[in-house]
C-alpha cells in the first residue's frame, strides 16, 4: 500500500522521535521524549488510517466502475505472484 504525503511525514516524525527516545540519557530527557514519541505515534497511526481508507475507497471506485471485472482479475493475478 502506498503511503501518501502527510502520512509519510508523520511516520518519519515518529521515527525521529523514537531515535531521540533511544538516545536519551537523563531521566528528564527520557520522560519528555517518551511523551513526544507517544503523541507522534498516535498522529502517525491516525494519518495511516486515513491514507489506508483513501486507498481502499479508490480501489472500490475502480471495482465499481466500468471494467471493474478486469480489476478483480488483476488483483487475483498479483496475489498469486
Amino acid at each position: 500500500m502506498v503511503v501518501e504525503g502527510r502520512g509519510e511525514r508523520k511516520v518519519k516524525a515518529k521515527q525521529v522521535k523514537f531515535k531521540a527516545l533511544m538516545d536519551s540519557r537523563t531521566d528528564e530527557g527520557l520522560e519528555s521524549n517518551k511523551v513526544q514519541y507517544k503523541t507522534a505515534k498516535k498522529e502517525a497511526r491516525k494519518a495511516m488510517v486515513v491514507a489506508k481508507n483513501n486507498a481502499y475507497e479508490r480501489l472500490y471506485q475502480r471495482l465499481n466502475a466500468k471494467g471493474g471485472e478486469n480489476e478483480v482479475f488483476k488483483l487475483a493475478r498479483a496475489r498469486e505472484r
